[in-house]
This record gives C-alpha cells, sequence and structure tokens, in this order.
C-alpha cells in the first residue's frame, strides 16, 4: 500500500467537508475481474463428501448436491417452493469490498462517517482516480437446480449481478419465496423476480438503502431474511452500521453498531427491534415465534454468543470497542460486556442466552419434519473457523430459564468443512453450504444435503414437500385452517399468512381455532399470529378475539395474546395485562409488561414498578420487558417518585427508563447506596451520552467511587467534556493525588494534554463524539500549580504522563523538577529518559551536564535518550562512543543503532554501512539486528543504500528461507508481543489460536508452545505458515500474509518472543489478559 499523504485530521461530518482532511490512499491492485471466476471441478469435489464427519450412530448420510462449476464463494442460500436454489456469491469479498484493516490510515474517518453517502464521498476523497478499481467485480445471486429430480443439481445460471458500485458490500442474505428473490447486499435491500429462459432474474426493485455506514471489518454486513409469524420481513445489520428511511418515512438510526431490524415487504414499516450487536447474520424462529441469532467476537479473547433477539434489546456492542481509544479492548473487555455469567454485567444490555463455538454465520431450527424425532426443538448453526479441521455446524436444544432460555445440549452434527450456511429444504434434507478452503476466495463452493433414509421419504416428508410446492394461494380456507397444525413450521406459517391475506373471511377460522382447547399448540399458535395480522390490517373482530385470549388457558398462547395486545394497542385491555404480570407464567409476564409501555397509559405504571420489585433483578429478560413497559407508560412525577423506592430494583429500572430517555435526573444515582446502581448511572451519562448530567458525573471524581474504574474513568472523561477552566484544575488535582490509582491519574493526565485539541471519538465508547479546539490556558495553569509535586511521584507511568502533558501544554518552570528526576538513581530509567528529552526540548542550559551523567548511568534507557542529546551538542564525541559502541555488547549495538537511526550528522552513513557489511558477514548478533535494520531504513544516503542492497542480495541468494527474517529471532519485547496476540484488529491472533489446548480454534493451540518448538520452528510458523502443518490440522493454513500490511518488523520479533516465552500453563503464560 502507498500513501500519498499523511493524515492530517479528522473526517469532519458534513459531506462538503470530506474531500479535505482525509488521506490520499490507493487501493492495491489485487487481479480484480468483472467475470466470474469458478473453479472447474476435480476429484476432490466429488470425494470431500466422504470427510465429512456426522454424529455417531446417527444413521445420518450426506450427499453432494452441487459443486464447483455450479457455484463458487457460496455466502447464503434458500430453495424456493419448487426445490430451486438460490446462492448469493461473493466476488467482491477481501478485493473491492475494504477491510479497515488493510487501511489503517483512513481509520478515524471511516470511523466519523454517518451515512453512505458520507462514505461514498469519502471514497471518492481518500482514492481518487482509485476509487474505480471498486467497480470492476460485482457480487452476484445465482440459480442451481435439479432439473432430472435426481436428487442432485445439473445446471446452473447467473440470475443477477450489476452490484458493483464503491458502496457495494458482500452479497450475504437470499430468501426465496412466492416468486420474488430477495437479495441483502449493502447498501440496499434488493427485490428480484421472474426467471427468463437463460436463468436470469427479469425485475429488479431496491426497497431500502442505507446500510452500511463504514467501512469497519470484512463480513460485518447485511445479512439475514427471515420471515416472520407477523408476516414481517426480518434482516441483520452488522456494526457497519445503517441509516436507512423506508418510502412511509419510518427511519432506522444506527450508524455505530449492529442489529436486527424488521419491515414490511415493501419496505414500509421499518423498525429497529433490537441493537448492540457487531457481527449478527442470519436469523432463525422457532415455533414458539422467538428469534435468535449468532453474534460473532471481537477477536479480543471474548467469545461468540447466542442472542435471543427481543424488541428493545441492546447486546452492548459499538463498533468503538473494536478500536478503543484506551487500548486493552476498552471497556467491552475491562467491565466483561460480553460474558454470560457476570455479576456484574451492565444492566443497560441483555446478557446472551449462552457462549458459542467461533464463527457462527448460519442458523436454522429443526421445521419439524425430515430428520427424524431426535432432531426436534434443535437449533443449528455454522461454526466458521477458516479451516475445515476446526469447523463445522453444531446443534443445540435450549431449556427454558424463567422469560428466556438456557443451553440444554449440544453435539458437532457435521465437521470437516467450512459452512457458511444451513438451511432445510422442502424435501425435508438438511443443506449445508460449503466455502471450502479457508479465509479468502476460494472460487468453490459446495452444498451437502444431509438426510436420514428412515425419514426423508417418508410420508410426511413428501406430504410437506408436495403441500410447500403447490403453493397455498389456490386452497380453501378450510383446507388452510388445517394446515395451522401441520408438523412442518413452513407448511404452518406459509398456510397461516395466506389466510390471513384473505381478510375478514379468516376471522372467524383463526378465532376458533386460537380458543380451542383440543386443537393443537401449534395451530392455536398460528392462529393467534394471524389474528394479529388481521388486527393490524384493520379487520373488525380480530382485536376482540386478541382480547378474548388473554384468558386462554394455554400458558403460550396467553403470552402471544399479550404480545399481540400491545402490538395493535387493543382498547380496554390495559387492566387485563397488568393482571397478567401475575401470572404464573414468565413468558405471559414478559409478554405482558412489554406490551403495557405500547399503550402509554399512566396507570400501570405502579404495578410494573411492583413487578421490578417482586422480580428483584432475578430474571433479566423479564426486568428488560418491565423496563419496557415503564419507558411506554410512566410518567415524569412517577418515576421520580420512585427513584427513592427501597427496593434496587425498582429503582435500577427507572434508572434505566431514564437512561432511555436520556434524562439527566439519572445523575441522583450517583449517590446510591447500591454500587451497581451507581455503576449504572456513571454508564448511562457517559456511555449514551446524556450531557446534561455531565456535570453531576464530573463531580463524581470527588467522591466515594473516586477510585473505581468504572465511575472514574467515565468522571474523568466528562471533565474533559465539560471543557471548563475548572474541569481542568479538579483533573490536575486528581492526577496529584497519590492516593488514587496510578491508571486513573494517567487517565487524568492524559486527558488535560488532548484539552487543546480533544480526540474526536469519546475516550470510552470510542465512537465518533468531537469536540471543538480549545484554549489551552486553563489546562496549562492547572496542570502547572502541581506539576512539581507530580514529579516528585515514583509511579514510572505518572511520571512519564506528567512529562508529556506539561510538553503538550507548554507548562515551564519545572526545569529544576526535571533535573533532579534526571539525577536521581531511584527513579526508573524510562521516566528519567523522558525527563532529559524534555530538558533537551526545553534547551536547557545544562543539558551538556546532564547528557553526560545519564550517558554514564547505569540506566539503559537513560543512556539511550542521552546519545542523540550528545550527538546533536558534542558531535565527534559522540561518533568515537557510538563507533565503540557497534562493536560492544547487544544492549549497546542497540541503543547505537537506535541513536543512528535518529541523526543527519555525517558519521552516521558511514558507521551504518559498516556494521551492514558486518550483518552480511554474520558478526552483528540477532538481537541487535532490527535496530541496526530499521536505522538503515531511515537514511536516505547513497552509502547506505548500496549496503543495504548488499545485505538484501546476500538474503535473497541464503539457502536458508529464514535468512531474511534472522532479525527476528532475538531481541523482542514479549509484553509487546502479547499486546500484538491480545489487540491488534489487523491480525488478530488470538482469534483462530487460543490457550487451551482443550478448546476448537481455527489454529493450534499456543500453551507450552515455548517449549515444544524453538525459535527458528516459530518463527517459521509465523511468516511461512504452511512449510509445517500443526498435528491434527490437516488443512493448510488460513494465516494471512502479514508483511507490508499487517506486521512490522518489530512486531514479527515482539510475537516471537512471546511465542518462545510460552512455556508452561495457561494460567502462567503472558504478563496479564487482554494487552498486558
Amino acid at each position: 500500500m502507498k500513501y500519498r499523504l499523511s493524515l492530517t485530521a479528522l473526517l469532519a461530518t458534513t459531506i462538503t467537508a470530506v474531500v479535505a482532511d482525509t488521506p490520499n490512499l490507493e487501493i492495491a491492485d489485487q487481479g480484480r475481474q468483472a467475470a466470474a471466476k469458478i473453479d472447474a471441478a476435480t476429484d476432490q469435489t466429488a470425494d470431500a463428501v466422504n470427510n465429512l464427519e456426522l454424529p455417531e450412530g446417527s444413521g445420518l448420510v450426506a450427499e453432494l448436491w452441487a459443486g464447483e462449476p455450479l457455484l463458487a464463494n457460496p455466502v447464503a442460500f434458500d430453495f424456493d417452493e419448487q426445490g430451486r436454489l438460490y446462492v448469493a456469491e461473493t466476488y467482491r469479498y477481501g478485493t473491492s469490498t475494504l477491510d479497515i484493516r488493510s487501511y489503517m490510515p483512513m481509520l478515524e474517518n471511516d470511523m466519523a462517517f454517518r451515512t453512505i453517502e458520507e462514505r461514498a464521498a469519502g471514497i471518492e476523497a481518500i482514492f481518487g482516480d482509485d476509487a474505480r478499481k471498486l467497480e470492476v467485480e460485482s457480487e452476484r445471486v445465482r440459480l442451481i437446480q435439479d432439473t432430472d429430480g435426481d436428487g442432485v443439481a445439473d445446471q446452473s445460471s447467473e440470475y443477477a449481478a450489476g452490484f458493483n458500485t464503491t458502496l457495494d458490500g458482500i452479497a450475504s442474505g437470499v430468501l426465496a419465496r412466492k416468486g420474488d428473490v430477495w437479495l441483502t447486499n449493502i447498501p440496499s435491500l434488493w427485490k428480484l423476480g421472474g426467471i427468463d429462459d437463460e436463468g436470469r432474474a427479469t425485475s429488479r426493485e431496491e426497497i431500502l438503502r442505507g446500510f452500511g455506514v463504514h467501512f469497519s471489518f470484512t463480513g460485518h454486513d447485511f445479512h439475514g431474511l427471515a420471515v416472520g409469524p407477523d408476516g414481517k420481513l426480518y434482516f441483520t445489520v452488522g456494526d457497519r452500521g445503517a441509516v436507512v428511511e423506508g418510502p412511509d418515512g419510518a427511519r432506522v438510526d444506527l450508524p455505530d453498531t449492529g442489529g436486527v431490524m424488521r419491515a414490511n415487504f415493501d419496505g414500509t414499516g421499518l423498525e429497529l427491534v433490537h441493537t448492540g450487536l457487531r457481527n449478527p447474520q442470519e436469523l432463525a424462529f422457532d415455533e414458539l415465534g422467538n428469534l435468535f441469532t449468532g453474534d460473532n467476537d471481537g477477536d479480543m479473547g471474548d467469545r461468540e454468543r447466542l442472542v435471543q433477539v427481543v424488541e428493545g434489546g441492546d447486546s452492548g456492542w459499538v463498533i468503538g470497542h473494536q478500536h478503543p481509544p484506551m487500548g486493552n479492548g476498552g471497556v467491552w473487555m475491562s467491565e466483561g460486556w460480553w460474558e454470560d455469567d457476570n455479576e456484574a454485567f451492565p444492566r443497560f444490555a441483555l446478557p446472551p442466552l449462552f457462549l458459542l463455538e467461533d464463527g457462527p454465520s448460519g442458523i436454522a431450527y429443526y421445521p419439524g419434519t425430515g430428520l427424524g424425532p431426535d432432531y426436534q426443538g434443535h437449533l443449528f448453526i455454522t461454526h466458521f473457523r477458516g479451516n475445515t479441521t476446526t469447523s463445522g455446524v453444531w446443534s443445540y436444544t435450549l431449556e427454558s430459564d424463567g422469560a428466556s432460555y438456557r443451553l440444554g445440549e449440544k453435539e458437532a452434527f457435521v465437521k470437516n468443512l467450512l459452512p457458511t450456511d444451513v438451511t432445510f429444504g422442502p424435501d425435508g434434507r438438511f443443506y449445508v453450504l460449503d466455502w471450502v478452503d479457508g479465509w479468502p476466495k476460494s472460487n468453490r463452493g459446495r452444498v451437502y444435503a444431509i438426510s436420514h433414509p428412515d425419514h426423508a421419504a417418508s410420508d410426511e416428508v413428501r406430504q410437506a414437500q408436495a403441500i410447500i410446492a403447490g403453493g397455498m394461494s389456490g386452497r380453501e380456507d378450510i383446507e388452510l385452517a388445517s394446515l395451522l397444525e401441520h408438523p412442518n413450521w413452513n407448511v404452518r406459517l406459509e398456510a397461516q399468512l395466506e389466510l390471513a391475506s384473505r381478510g375478514a373471511d379468516a376471522l372467524g377460522l383463526f378465532t376458533a381455532i386460537a380458543n380451542d382447547p383440543d386443537a393443537g399448540l401449534h395451530a392455536r399458535l398460528h392462529a393467534t399470529w394471524g389474528l394479529g395480522i388481521l388486527a393490524g390490517h384493520g379487520h373488525e373482530g380480530a382485536e376482540t378475539a386478541i382480547a378474548a385470549l388473554l384468558a386462554a388457558d394455554v400458558a403460550e398462547v396467553r403470552a402471544q395474546a399479550a404480545k399481540l395486545a400491545g402490538d395493535h394497542r387493543v382498547a380496554g385491555q390495559v387492566p387485563r395485562l397488568v393482571d397478567l404480570l401475575r401470572d404464573d407464567d414468565a413468558r405471559v409476564k414478559f409478554f405482558a409488561a412489554q406490551s403495557l409501555g405500547k399503550f402509554g397509559d399512566a396507570d400501570a405504571a405502579p404495578a410494573l414498578l411492583e413487578a421490578a420489585r417482586v422480580n428483584n433483578g432475578q430474571d433479566r429478560y423479564l426486568e428488560h420487558a418491565i423496563i419496557m413497559g415503564l419507558a411506554g407508560s410512566a410518567e415524569s412525577d412517577t418515576l421520580e417518585a420512585a427513584m427513592t423506592d427501597e427496593s434496587a430494583a425498582v429503582r435500577m429500572a427507572v434508572l434505566q427508563v431514564m437512561r432511555r430517555n436520556a434524562d439527566a435526573r439519572v445523575a441522583a444515582f450517583l449517590d446510591d447506596e447500591d454500587e451497581q446502581i451507581v455503576f449504572a448511572a456513571a454508564r448511562a451519562i457517559n456511555d449514551v451520552p446524556i450531557a446534561d448530567a455531565y456535570a453531576d458525573l464530573a463531580a463524581a471524581l470527588q467522591g466515594e467511587h473516586a477510585g473505581n474504574d468504572i465511575v472514574a474513568l467515565r468522571a474523568i472523561n466528562a471533565q474533559l467534556r465539560l471543557g471548563q477552566p475548572g474541569n481542568a484544575t479538579a483533573l490536575a488535582r486528581y492526577a496529584a493525588d497519590d492516593a488514587n490509582p496510578e491508571n486513573l491519574r494517567v487517565e487524568a493526565l492524559d486527558q488535560l494534554a488532548s484539552w487543546a485539541s480533544p480526540f474526536d471519538r469519546d475516550r470510552i465508547m470510542g465512537v465518533y463524539r468531537p469536540l471543538d479546539d480549545r484554549d489551552p490556558a486553563p489546562a496549562r495553569e492547572a496542570l502547572a500549580t502541581v506539576a512539581d509535586s507530580l514529579l516528585q511521584s515514583r509511579d514510572t507511568a505518572v511520571l512519564s504522563s506528567t512529562i508529556s502533558a506539561t510538553a503538550a501544554l507548554g507548562v515551564t518552570g519545572i526545569n529544576d523538577s526535571l533535573a533532579a528526576l534526571v539525577l536521581d538513581d531511584d527513579i526508573d530509567g524510562e521516566a528519567r529518559a523522558a525527563a532529559l528529552e524534555q530538558l533537551n526540548a526545553n534547551d536547557d542550559p545544562r543539558m551538556l551536564e546532564l547528557a553526560r551523567a545519564a550517558g554514564e548511568s547505569a540506566a539503559p534507557e537513560l543512556r539511550m535518550a542521552a546519545l542523540p542529546i550528545m550527538t546533536e551538542r558534542l558531535p565527534d564525541t559522540a561518533a568515537t562512543m557510538l563507533r565503540e559502541m557497534t562493536l560492544g555488547s547487544v544492549d549497546e549495538q542497540r541503543t547505537a543503532y537506535d541513536t543512528l537511526a535518529t541523526t543527519d550528522q555525517p558519521f552516521a552513513a558511514g558507521l551504518l554501512a559498516e556494521s551492514l557489511d558486518r550483518l552480511v558477514a554474520g558478526e552483528v548478533p540477532a538481537a541487535a539486528q532490527l535496530e541496526l535494520i530499521e536505522a538503515a531504513d531511515a537514511h536516505d544516503s547513497t552509502q547506505v543504500a548500496e549496503a543495504m542492497a548488499r545485505w538484501e542480495a546476500a538474503t535473497a541468494t541464503d539457502d536458508d528461507p529464514l535468512a531474511p527474517f534472522s532479525y527476528a529471532l532475538e531481541g523482542g519485547d514479549s509484553k509487546a508481543g502479547w499486546k500484538v496476540y491480545w489487540g491488534n484488529s489487523a491480525m488478530p491472533c488470538v482469534r483462530c489460536h487460543v490457550m487451551d489446548p482443550d478448546a476448537e480454534a481455527a489454529g493450534p493451540s499456543l500453551q507450552g508452545i515455548g517449549s515444544r518448538m524453538d525459535r527458528r520452528a516459530l518463527l517459521e510458523a509465523v511468516v511461512d505458515p504452511n512449510a509445517t502443518i500443526a498435528e491434527g490440522f490437516t488443512s493448510p493454513s488460513s494465516m494471512p500474509d502479514i508483511f507490508d500490511s499487517l506486521l512490522s518488523r518489530a512486531e514479527l520479533r515482539d510475537i516471537v518472543e512471546t511465542l518462545a516465552t510460552m512455556k508452561g500453563d495457561a494460567a502462567n503464560e503472558g504478563d496479564g489478559k487482554h494487552g498486558e
């Protein structure tokens, strides 16, 4: 990648400002071509099915239904009623959908985009004519058919293409239904229709537009597509975000996170259902109408999660967590926002049902027929790890847990493939979409069909297939009503939707079935949902029927009726819903509470508060529903009165309502006696944010929680954002108080240092919240009053941050304190070096004396800092000293080369050239080679360039393939290597390599790897991962090429050092968690 200009400022919020203050970058040439590239079939295409691993003793069999050249790079798929398969194929992935990790100089621009229009303008401004490279490749929808009915596909056609604008993402979701095909492809939801003689779509309509505000990570796209029992279309978007307005003006504003949305099929009625997701992909409804999705981890040591999608739900993720300004995974990691069993889990968010295996994407719920009774109630989820050995499809069962669910049982259903999606075909077979190989585009693709011989050809399955193929529109009402009892979900759902489309004629049938105690639960639920659709269309009598069902004898029918009563605001039902808050069934209570929020009836609030008291925070999903109820019904005075309720659960519920309303009264909870309530208040004020309460949050820096990270970090941030002289004074005083924790004192100093030109993203949440530049004088004056005191500290981090802050703000009058630091042998060398460098910048008259003293110090950091100063001020003395050091110990050589890298004194080129020739001769120790090479790279003299060319030529012709990387064998910083392992968003090692030797991951466990492999083997494993395949991993490694784009030379050396130190148990590996 080449950069034409450096990044000089962050992106402004208007499109007109995008053109200015942006980096000018070039898009890498990657052999883009307009035509679809699909590999020919090989023996492996047909043989791979024999490698699939199915549950032992299950009786299941797998068959190849389709393979290359019928398809390639498949992401998602869906069958229509006739058994024709539509596949969303990606040809833009990795080449024309840019991943921010490969273009990090535009990270801050990307984070600042608020709409797709801004991103489009940004693309033109950042890449100029190079943007045209993004218009070559197109996504495609492929139509695959079994034309001869032998159970194997034999025909393929390009159904749709032309998705190749600069904004286009990955074709990630497809739904075929009743002659239309729906496609999710950033930035749009498309409706395709018809099939011509060549198998192409005959119509195309853009239904919604505005998905993909950010570049973010590849694959965090627009997914999902599922039909709900309410007759609406559901879909997901990852944290690339969306700002979308439907044709009726309904709007979703979700620029900085992912979520689940729904709309009518024409795009009207657009709603946000659930937010705070990183990368949800496919969706699945169960037979009770519950909706589930899997969410991916942040590649920071967290885990994937199964999420139950509920109205108003928030799972806590924002895109800023991926690039946290404070590092170490931000609050997502430090506060455990991703965990499923964390007692301190933030109360505004819903915890996941349970943690999943890596890489969830496709998800399907067993429709009731095809595999047999053993799979009733099973949820199937694909897990894509980039390696066939550890990837596959798992099945899960769920157990009731109050208003929600917990994990029952799980097992590997099919392994040894790279699945991207799963579905059940109309023939009852379970279909798996296979990417085939690795992370990059494989130019291959396969579809496997899994079935049980005893069930696949059963009358039940054949009947379901025939019903689906025949459609519903030609059937009589009474037949449709009978199909509501069918064992297959798809049959039931389509029968329900068709019957509901017939309006008033369906009312009597739905009412009778929903109330029939002899009817099965499936039929009663679909009839109830059908009544909901009729109510939504204004059919008289549907609301009355729903009201009657609130007294149904079956709890789940009552629950769904309670939901619908709120959805359609059925008149006169608030008292009945209030009664249902005391129902014996938690799900009934959940939907009653949720629905009460939709009526806006203040009379419901006392009962909801009482429900919160009874629940006492135990059932988090019920608590959420109560909060939703209060948010829609409680008047301001009611909430204020409840702020002092003796029940902490009531106070927490009120607090969360105020958070949702951005109500500044939430600040009162900063003084609550319950610690979790205090934490929740601090999170609400900073994280939402609620700017009118910043002053109260800032004041917490002097309160009893001033030493707690959750409160204090946010209070420090509030001080900065308020930006008044008193706030600067508060930060300075907090930093100067050695009773406060070191990390928080450092944060206060860092915020002071940025006072004049604050970072455009929020320090805690990492999302774009710019502040105007301002006068540094208040911060300078505040820090000046405590600077001398701070410089007496014994904490290295505090000292270093103090020196940095005083330099940034131009604090004067502290040279005596800095000089005392330089001469104090009891102070850490790093802080003393910083003091010396600042004195030099201040041009202190004592510099020669101090530099000489520093040069003779026992602290290597201080000696290293002295050398460039002496080189500048006493070049002749320095030249002699440096020459001797290039022949000295490893530490001396490293210090010498670091100094030579920063000086333009005439003698430097000669010393570097001599050292490079010694490198060719094998006379420079490995631990000092990197410093030498980096110093040579920093010089542009002909003499050094010629010497570098000699070294490069020597390594290129060396028989040892590791010769060009010998500098990485020794001398790294293991702590820095751990930060790469945990926190390098461009190359997240932890995504594929874990510490637990028993955990399944895309790559081998690293526990004890330093004992199993020497440094050469470790280096080889990083720079040439396919040279040796680890035991148990039969596929080539999916590790990316790391040079010129992902890892620097120094990071490579640090990683090798870290790996070499991994000699024991996981508990003892490294210096700490998440980047420590």
